[in-house]
C-alpha cells in the first residue's frame, strides 16, 4: 500500500495539492447534489488511505486535522462569494 512508501504528512500534502484542489474546482464551477455525494465518498476513501484506518468518517477527520468536508468547503465558498 501507499502508506508503506509515504509518511502520513506526505499523504496529507498530496491530499491538499491534488484532491482538495479538484474539490474546490468542482465547487467553483457548480457542484450539484449527485456529484457532491460521489466526491464525498472519494474524499472519505482518501482520508481512510491517509489514516490507514476504518474508523467512522467523523473520527478520521478529527484525527487528521484541518481537513474540511466537501459540504463545509461548499458552504464557505458560498459565504465568501456573497460578500464579494
Amino acid at each position: 500500500m501507499i502508506q508503506a512508501i509515504m509518511s502520513q504528512e506526505s499523504l496529507r500534502m498530496f491530499y491538499f495539492a491534488y484532491v482538495h484542489s479538484i474539490m474546490s474546482y468542482e465547487i467553483i464551477f457548480g457542484v450539484n447534489q449527485p456529484h457532491s455525494e460521489k466526491i464525498f465518498k472519494i474524499q472519505k476513501r482518501v482520508i481512510r488511505i491517509i489514516t490507514n484506518s476504518r474508523d467512522p468518517c467523523r473520527e478520521m477527520f478529527k484525527k487528521i486535522g484541518n481537513i474540511a468536508l466537501i459540504f463545509t468547503i461548499y458552504f464557505f465558498s458560498i459565504n465568501i462569494c456573497d460578500k464579494i
